[in-house]
């Protein structure tokens, strides 16, 4: 899903549905601090989102948005982390773009867990301008990380948050929602 934000324009993914509400994890740098969030989902609904929760020094980012009962949360890797060599692939909008996905194939490079116990999935597939804040999958279709960007001495090597490293987190900042966001009618694109 494409997250459109006053400051920037990036991906996104549905980690969790509660009733016809969507928790979406992006990066911090696609919807910065402040103005409006808005997710389009399937490439022609665009949802108003709710900011719940944001941390720029571990670039992540929770939205939320309402109401649809098609909401559909991406099946995530809780068990299993990846090793190096397995093949992945890097999922998210092109900046360039309103409706085209890319999605782009790749191995794992290195694994690593910083002091603050987030690890990151270092990997080779390409990501474009855009690609911040979508998903990184296995082969097996599960969500292993959120991409975050490449890595500025070698941009051939991409960067997603280890889903496990971040789900307390998440979890954490889907709980703020008291009362579920007020945007039952999606604007058609």
């Amino acid at each position: 899903m494409k997250v459109v934000a006053s400051r920037g324009v990036g991906s996104g993914f549905i980690y969790a549905v509660e009733d016809d509400t969507a928790f979406v994890v992006t990066n911090q740098h696609v919807i910065g601090g402040e103005g409006n969030i808005d997710v389009q989902v399937g490439g022609s609904r665009t949802y108003q989102a709710i900011l719940l929760g944001s941390d720029a020094e571990i670039d992540v980012a929770v939205v939320a948005i309402c109401c649809s009962q098609d909401f559909l949360a991406l099946p995530v890797e809780t068990e299993a982390q990846p090793e190096i060599g397995d093949d992945i692939v890097a999922v998210g909008f092109t900046r360039a773009s309103s409706t085209s996905v890319t999605a782009t194939v790749g191995k794992v490079t290195e694994y690593r867990t910083f002091a603050d116990m987030i690890s990151a999935i270092f990997h080779d597939a390409p990501l474009n301008l855009g690609n911040s804040g979508g998903p990184l999958f296995s082969m097996e279709g599960k969500v292993l990380g959120l991409n975050t960007g490449r890595v500025r001495t070698n941009p051939g090597i991409g960067i997603a948050l280890a889903y496990q490293s971040i789900e307390e987190l998440l979890d954490d900042w889907k709980s703020r929602l008291v009362l579920t966001p007020e945007t039952p009618t999606p604007a058609e694109t």
